[in-house]
This record gives structure tokens, C-alpha cells and sequence, in this order.
């Protein structure tokens, strides 16, 4: 891959002050919108993960059909163990 841009013109900095300081200039405000975003992503991805769960878990409670928990524990055979 190669030297990271910043780290490229950290090294720089010192030979060439104006050029590196032009170059952060660039460079800072696409690192920190990358950062953003996917600081963002992770998060949009965590609260769908917990929405999902919490939909899983209220749909039954909040569904307006009535179990039917005899009939179908009816139609259902136990398991015998050996």
C-alpha cells in the first residue's frame, strides 16, 4: 500500500512547512468526514441490531391474535427419551 498521506506530509513538515500545512488543509477535512461516516455506519448498524431484537421481542405482545397455546401443544408429540 504506502505511507498514508498524513503520515507522508508529518514527515515533511519540517523541509517543506507551507506545502504540508496546504496539504492537511486537503487532507484533514476528508479524514475526519471518512471518520464520521463510518463512525455512523457502526452505529446505524448497532441500532438496527437492537431494533430487530426489541421487534422480536414485543411482537407478541403487541399482536391482537390470541394464542393458541393448548391447541397447538395438542398437535405436538413429547419427546421420549431413551
Amino acid at each position: 500500500m504506502g505511507i498514508p498521506a498524513g503520515k507522508f506530509w508529518c514527515c515533511c513538515r519540517a523541509q517543506f512547512p507551507n506545502l504540508a500545512k496546504k496539504a492537511f488543509e486537503v487532507i484533514v477535512p476528508f479524514d475526519t468526514t471518512y471518520r464520521r461516516e463510518q463512525s455512523f455506519n457502526v452505529m446505524i448498524a448497532v441500532k438496527n441490531k437492537h431494533r430487530n431484537r426489541l421487534e422480536a421481542m414485543f411482537a407478541p405482545a403487541l399482536s391482537k391474535t390470541e394464542p393458541r397455546i393448548k391447541e397447538l401443544a395438542a398437535s405436538k408429540q413429547a419427546h421420549v427419551s431413551h
